[in-house]
């Protein structure tokens, strides 16, 4: 049982000051290991206790997943089942749920997928880049998010725009996207400099057509939401309390989405600039700091006491600080770091060894030595990959050659849902959610299916297919195999007067728990006469809330004017039974009233199929700067113009449709016809086999939906004999039966499992807790965890600090990154360098000439530095 007042009476008076002042904004700057997050749970509790605001009402945002889990815990643990309602998410995924809530009012489909580094890689490969010559498709990805990045701070500007400035104002940055170890790739950046702006087009378009966005989408979307003031000011005003975490990792255009939303809540922002180690990628924490000091008057409070090291580890890394930073840590700190650890500790061990393999040697002894009874509170770390690397190769040597095991893990190579198999069932699973995902589906074929190669693939895709409207997913579509094209029953509908057009609109976007106030229906022919409408307002059991921005029904009037929802319902299902159903971004009408006529005891709505004039555009008109339904209808003078009234927006939908009908779909019919007949015997059997999962989805849990999937790809068939992927098989259907309680739809459950996966490169923190070994990790997979013991590796002076670092003679970064390594462990440090890599004679780190003499032991058989 939590007791507040005893953890509150263990505080310090800055901890305190923090849990008791709820009337003020607060700049936190916390040292490593001062007990923020600890402090931040209490000051929950308070807040709650006191009545300031409801659990719902407090959003926490940090900048990594294992911050996020941690501080979920931390309150959960405090506050109890209360605080699985307040809002604790990443920067990211407080973008996507922020999207999925305004997705209605974009060009986005409701059920958008995200597309990881992988995804991103793997979409670009399928680019013709011949004209590139030799380089890497790395390379191209890094100059891509580049500029997707600068284009978010160049608001109105075109591609070409952005890289012309780029290039005028920061020309080293953008040439670093095309560095090799052995310098630039000059080839390579000037094609990228002049075709870039056309790459770029091509990338976003594609995205586009397979109902994708990568992480630049999900903060650029954001933004575009919150710049509508009426938008931002209705989610503001759904927050009384917002905290963010590790401001120093906040990016600032990151910092400017979420200030949009800032409002007349009570803001706490935490961060500690000596622990910034993302300013590669555009964090400017001093920026923020002073920003924030400048318009929200905070009162600004420091953490200056460590819970974590022991005396001399705190000392030690505090030194170092001070000796790299002396006059900024001055100015935060003024004295000395307090520790309240009782016990002085050990000395730090350093080590040169003569090489990787004598170093790699003597780490392994020393966790012989220790012998510690969970090896997951051992770490080594390193600056980079490559050294990681090189070390896990030797302690399997040392491993074949020893009695004892010791188990390690390679935290590089154990990216769990970017492995191989992982990746693969995720194709299945987001293609079922997502029948445009052309990404997934050419994984699930290259991979699994026969016929279809890498040449027939790039076939389908060519130029003059895509102007027919052709896509790869078409030839998994039920249509296609039934009929010869995707789009003949729609056709065939609108000259049997068998279409109707529907829209709703509701108190929100969550199709699990939200509800429809406004539907309405036109049933029409060819000529897209309406010969029956629909239209009715409801009255939901919820209040309208945020959603009211974007319909404008205020409750008042929906209690007055609205129906019952079962009734309603119920008569609109018998006006659509047996109807080709038609929609602009219809897949979250269909989803939400599936969902509503599922939570009333009624049956589902029996209509033939449905399609999506917003999947149409995108085909027939790639190059619009949006697809939103008042673009297109203003493009194609509709008769009625959008505006969010649900009858509105389906007579304009009817006439974008008759357009894309006459003008695009039949004038082209029988030319697809022609393709799709040559090459769809080659996907009828995946056709079938997507189609029986897309129906198992509907009724199974995602953990025996995944058995199912597996099962069609035969996956412990062809992974019997590789103990390490069965393990991850089973690990990834563990997690998923995990997350079924946590959603109350079963759609609603594949979504969330897909955001985990697709904002989560690793599941290290499970792994390790399932089976304790040594993790092998770089400083900034380290970010956030703590050790009793590391053993921080690779101390030559051109790997830490690092090569690029000297040569442009700014080792700030370095150092705050070198300051982090430090402070990851709780009671002991091991520090080790080699004097010959790759046959190359190298030199210890300069930074270990800042660590004070008093606090280090040579190892016994080191040579002094």
């Amino acid at each position: 049982m939590f007791d507040f007042d005893s953890q509150y009476q263990k505080l310090n008076q800055q901890q305190k000051y923090v849990v008791d002042e709820l009337g003020r904004n607060i700049l936190l700057l916390a040292a490593a290991g001062t007990g923020k997050t600890n402090t931040l749970a209490l000051r929950i509790v308070k807040l709650l206790r006191e009545g300031r605001a409801a659990p719902e009402q407090v959003l926490c945002l940090t900048f990594t997943n294992r911050a996020c889990k941690e501080m979920k815990e931390r309150i959960v643990s405090a506050v109890g089942p209360e605080g699985l309602k307040i809002e604790v998410r990443t920067f990211h995924s407080f973008c996507y749920e922020l999207i999925q809530a305004f997705v209605k009012t974009t060009d986005l489909p409701s059920g958008f997928v995200i597309y990881d580094e992988d995804d991103c890689r793997e979409l670009l490969s399928s680019f013709d880049l011949s004209l590139m010559g030799k380089g890497s498709i790395a390379a191209v990805q890094k100059f891509i998010d580049h500029i997707k990045e600068q284009r978010l701070l160049l608001p109105g500007r075109s591609n070409a725009a952005v890289i012309k400035h780029c290039y005028d104002n920061h020309y080293d940055k953008l040439e670093a996207t095309c560095k090799e170890r052995g310098g630039v790739n000059v080839a390579q950046f000037r094609f990228l400099l002049k075709f870039g702006a056309k790459l770029l087009k091509l990338y976003d378009r594609t995205l586009a057509e397979r109902h994708a966005l990568d992480f630049n989408d999900l903060l650029g979307k954001a933004s575009e939401i919150l710049s509508n003031p009426e938008y931002a000011a209705s989610i503001a005003e759904s927050y009384k309390f917002i905290h963010i975490d590790e401001v120093q990792d906040t990016s600032l255009i990151e910092y400017g989405i979420i200030q949009k939303i800032f409002g007349s809540s009570r803001l706490m922002l935490c961060g500690d600039y000596f622990q910034t180690i993302y300013q590669w990628r555009g964090s400017k924490p001093r920026d923020i700091f002073s920003g924030f000091e400048r318009d929200y008057d905070p009162v600004r409070v420091v953490f200056d006491q460590n819970y974590r090291s022991t005396q001399v580890l705190l000392n030690a890394s505090y030194a170092f600080l001070k000796a790299s930073f002396p006059a900024q840590v001055e100015s935060v700190y003024g004295g000395e770091i307090i520790a309240h650890a009782a016990q002085r500790g050990e000395l730090i061990t350093c080590k040169t060894a003569r090489s990787v393999a004598e170093e790699a040697a003597w780490i392994y002894r020393e966790i012989k030595r220790l012998n510690p009874p969970d090896r997951s509170r051992v770490a080594v770390l390193s600056r980079n990959n490559q050294h990681n690397q090189k070390l896990s190769e030797e302690f399997l040597k040392l491993n074949l050659e020893q009695d004892q095991w010791i188990d390690f893990l390679l935290a590089d190579q154990f990216k769990f849902f970017r492995t191989k198999e992982v990746k693969d069932v995720l194709a299945f699973l987001k293609l079922l959610v997502n029948k445009y995902d052309d990404t997934s589906l050419e994984r699930i074929l290259l991979g699994y299916a026969k016929g279809v190669g890498v040449q027939t693939i790039r076939k389908l895709e060519c130029k003059e297919h895509r102007a027919l409207g052709i896509r790869l997913s078409d030839f998994v579509q039920r249509d296609t195999l039934l009929y010869g094209d995707p789009y003949d029953g729609l056709t065939r509908a609108l000259y049997g007067k068998n279409v109707v057009v529907f829209d709703v609109e509701s108190t929100g976007t969550d199709t699990s728990s939200d509800e429809i106030i406004q539907i309405a229906a036109v049933r029409i022919d060819e000529t897209g006469r309406v010969l029956r409408s629909f239209e009715q307002l409801l009255h939901p059991s919820k209040p309208v809330g945020q959603s009211e921005a974007v319909h404008h029904f205020s409750d008042a009037l929906l209690a007055e004017r609205g129906g019952e929802p079962p009734q309603v319902l119920a008569e609109f299902c018998s006006f659509v039974r047996g109807a080709v159903v038609v929609g602009h971004n219809v897949g979250f009408d269909l989803t939400i009233l599936a969902s509503e006529l599922s939570r009333l005891g009624l049956p589902p709505a029996e209509y033939e199929e449905y399609y999506d004039t917003l999947d149409l555009a995108r085909r027939f008109y790639p190059d619009l700067p949006n697809h939103k339904l008042e673009t297109l209808s203003k493009l194609l003078d509709t008769e009625v113009k959008s505006s969010h009234d649900a009858m509105d927006d389906i007579l304009a939908t009817k006439d974008v449709l008759l357009h894309l009908t006459a003008h695009k779909l039949l004038p082209t019919l029988q030319q697809r016809k022609a393709v799709y007949e040559r090459y769809q015997g080659r996907f009828d059997k995946l056709s079938s086999t997507i189609e029986s999962l897309r129906r198992a989805s509907e009724e199974l849990p995602l953990s025996s939906l995944l058995d199912r999937i597996m099962e069609a790809m035969r996956m412990k068939q062809l992974c019997e004999g590789e103990e390490k992927r069965l393990r991850n098989l089973a690990e990834l259907r563990e997690i998923a039966r995990e997350m079924e309680g946590l959603s109350p739809g079963r759609l609603d459950c594949i979504l969330a499992f897909l955001e985990t996966a697709a904002l989560s490169s690793t599941n290290l923190d499970r792994m390790l807790a399932l089976k304790p070994r040594v993790p092998i990790l770089t400083v900034h997979q380290a970010k956030g965890a703590e050790f009793d013991t590391v053993f921080l590796a690779g101390l030559q002076d051109d790997q830490f600090p690092s090569y690029f670092a000297q040569l442009s003679g700014d080792l700030d970064e370095e150092r705050r990154t070198f300051y982090v390594a430090m402070t990851r462990a709780k009671q002991r440090l091991y520090l080790s360098c080699a004097l010959e890599v790759d046959g190359r004679k190298k030199k210890p780190s300069r930074f270990l000439e800042d660590i004070p003499a008093e606090y280090i032991q040579s190892d016994q058989t080191a040579e002094k530095y």
